[in-house]
């Protein structure tokens, strides 16, 4: 992580006028940058957008940064409490559930997860909840399982590719817990 300072983003203006700051990715503004920039009206292009050369404010950027560290959070807490409810009906799937808590963070300091694998074996396809599934002790914990599932399907669209991919691989390990919870087990079989 580079922190741009203040007297960085003068110097380049002393240079040549600059109208746009390009932010990189793994870029960060100091309190003092971020001010510079929000008084002489630069405009920011956050590469972290999915939309190629998005010209925004640097109060959009802290917005969509916020937003994001939210919805990581989010996906963190419907996990856990996901493990929490399932404690009550199945230690080894808390357990499992506990583990796949923790990928949030890790997804978003973008360490690639690929070992997710290991916590739970893979499934093609997205499990379906129907009225009969949420009738048993494991409802509530399938509710909350879909949740984190939502969440993380949100968030793909606003993070690196490789951020997308992990999130990619962590539905798929929420939903190998889904399955194994209705009872269909991790081998495809009813």
């Amino acid at each position: 992580m580079h922190f741009i300072t203040e007297q960085d983003i003068q110097f380049e203006n002393r240079k040549t006028p600059i109208s746009k700051f390009f932010l990189a990715s793994d870029d960060r503004l100091t309190p003092g940058a971020r001010q510079y920039l929000i008084d002489h009206q630069i405009k920011v292009v956050d590469s972290n957008s999915k939309v190629d050369s998005v010209t925004t404010t640097v109060e959009d950027v802290e917005k969509k940064t916020e937003e994001l560290n939210q919805n990581f959070q989010l996906l963190e807490l419907e996990l856990q409490d996901a493990a929490l409810k399932a404690n009550e009906v199945d230690l080894a799937s808390s357990q499992r559930i506990f583990s796949l808590s923790e990928m949030p963070v890790k997804i978003q300091q973008d360490q690639v997860v690929d070992s997710l694998e290991e916590i739970v074996p893979s499934k093609e396809e997205q499990s379906q909840l129907n009225k009969q599934n949420l009738l048993t002790p494991q409802g509530k914990i399938l509710i909350k399982l879909k949740r984190s599932q939502v969440v993380a399907e949100g968030l793909k669209s606003k993070t690196t590719d490789s951020q997308s991919y992990s999130l990619d691989s962590l539905i798929q390990c929420i939903d190998n817990e889904i399955h194994l919870l209705i009872g269909e087990g991790h081998d495809g079989s009813e």
